[in-house]
């Protein structure tokens, strides 16, 4: 049993299955980008085109929005400068 999830996490790991996003449910464009990262995430994106390989291409070839963009973002909007350097150089 234990080896059996230990293996379930190494792959969930391995593979990158599973992944955290910011949300600041009042800010709509936070809202949105979650909404968009989750529905290519599960694939709906493709639920409302032809079935033409230029119209996936063009879909998955989407420019990503990195995880450090995300989060730098958050850090610049709700973040002051001095928190930010305490959190990165480990001081507090």
């Amino acid at each position: 049993d234990r080896k059996l999830t230990k293996e379930l996490c190494d792959v969930i790991d391995d593979f990158s299955l599973v992944n955290f996003s910011t949300l600041d449910i009042q800010d709509k464009e936070s809202v949105g980008n979650l909404v968009k990262l989750i529905d290519k995430s599960n694939g709906y994106i493709f639920s409302s085109i032809d079935s033409s390989a230029v119209e996936f291409s063009k879909i998955a070839a989407a420019p990503l929005d990195w995880d450090y963009y995300r989060t730098a973002a958050v850090q610049e909007k709700y973040m002051k400068d001095d928190e930010i350097v305490q959190k990165t150089s480990g001081m507090q």
